[in-house]
């Protein structure tokens, strides 16, 4: 400060006014002010009072309380809810916010208004439902699909086959039989259908089936002198679940067979279900052979269980059985026939 100013006027001091401060101004110069006009600079955060500043070491300590402030993260358990919570003020890290998107895509949704699917096109469709096993129980309202066919379970809890045709099918199917190690005759089971409910369209006690399968035979050796083969039909939890019956029969000698193979052969039935009151299966089917062609018509015997069981609960079983008549004790293979088409199609209601 220079000493060439640093001085005050007499008149200044005898003035006697209240409120006033000793300061140096912009010149050096003593000089009176009002202390009610005084900036403090007041180096605390927590300070409201207006007019106050913020200086330099304040705002150091404002960064460093920012930069180390530990940030509160929500935890899985926080972020995967469906309740409304109160604001917390925690932050969604990147692995949480994964972790929540595959919970939300692998639970179930539950949409709250209506859903409009875009329209397909020639690349793309509206909606698909992939093959898989239907539920132990029905859930009312549920689209679901098997191999077999896709289902509707309507308000009263019953199971309903939409499809209006086929409702089993199977082109990977065979015969091939190889001899037992005996002369004589030998038995030979082909599955083609097990314990199934292939009658699962719903409370109509009544419908018509067609059951098709065509065989090509392609090898039928000299060992083998005659054959008879036989579509047949089981219910498991029927009264008489050990009990098979047979819809359709094809039988031919070797010497019979025109000359060379392949052969085709056609097994086929339709099949009635009335299921009201004793509860019947009514077949009617062919039974062929290279010289003759009858029909074969019959009925199941009674299938109630008390008041079981319900068409739709039936538990069906489809086989073809072989019986081949061996000249010689081989066990090498001696008779093979394809099967390149088993169906089974829902004909009416």
């Amino acid at each position: 400060m220079s000493t060439n100013h640093n001085r005050i006027r007499v008149a200044d001091l005898e003035t006697n006014q209240p409120n006033k401060i000793l300061k140096t101004n912009a010149k050096g110069e003593l000089e009176f002010s009002d202390a009610n006009n005084q900036t403090e600079n007041y180096n605390a955060l927590d300070c409201i009072t207006e007019g106050k500043a913020l200086d330099a070491r304040q705002g150091k300590v404002l960064k460093d309380m920012i930069d180390l402030k530990p940030v509160d993260l929500a935890s899985d358990a926080e972020t995967q809810i469906s309740a409304v919570v109160s604001e917390d003020k925690k932050v969604v890290s990147r692995l949480k916010l994964f972790n929540w998107w595959q919970w939300i895509i692998r639970s179930p949704l539950k949409w709250y208004n209506t859903i409009t699917l875009n329209q397909g096109n020639s690349k793309n469709v509206p909606l698909i439902i992939p093959t898989g096993v239907l539920t132990t129980t029905p859930i009312v309202g549920a689209i679901e699909t098997d191999s077999k066919s896709i289902y509707y379970t309507s308000y009263d809890g019953i199971r309903k086959n939409l499809s209006d045709k086929a409702i089993f099918s199977n082109t990977t199917l065979s015969l091939n039989h190889f001899g037992q190690g005996f002369i004589g005759a030998q038995e030979f089971i082909t599955p083609l259908v097990t314990n199934s409910k292939l009658f699962n369209n719903g409370t109509n006690q009544y419908d018509v089936y067609s059951i098709f399968s065509t065989l090509v035979i392609s090898n039928w050796y000299s060992p083998v002198t005659s054959i008879k083969l036989e579509l047949q039909i089981n219910v498991s939890n029927s009264a008489y679940p050990e009990t098979w019956y047979t819809m359709a029969a094809f039988e031919a000698n070797r010497n019979d067979l025109p000359s060379g193979l392949p052969l085709n052969v056609i097994l086929s039935a339709n099949l009635t279900t009335s299921i009201i009151g004793d509860k019947y299966l009514f077949f009617s089917g062919t039974d062929t052979s290279l010289t003759k062609n009858n029909t074969i018509q019959g009925k199941t015997n009674n299938l109630a269980i008390g008041s079981q069981p319900l068409k739709q609960d039936m538990l069906v079983s489809i086989r073809i059985k072989s019986n081949l008549m061996f000249n010689t004790n081989t066990t090498y293979q001696q008779f093979y026939s394809s099967i390149p088409l088993f169906q089974v199609e829902k004909k009416q209601s």
